[in-house]
């Protein structure tokens, strides 16, 4: 992200399905929170 420790990632998937998302720390033995959103565009 833009001067934070904030990654943002968009992307349009092409095709309906199931996907899998997975969120790490840059950083071993790191923690923290994570926060994930999805959008449906019809």
């Amino acid at each position: 992200g833009a001067g934070n420790f904030n990654a943002r990632i968009v992307t349009n998937l092409p095709a309906d399905g199931i996907y899998l998302i997975i969120a790490n720390s840059s950083e071993r033995g790191e923690t923290g929170n994570y926060s994930l959103q999805a959008n449906v565009r019809p």
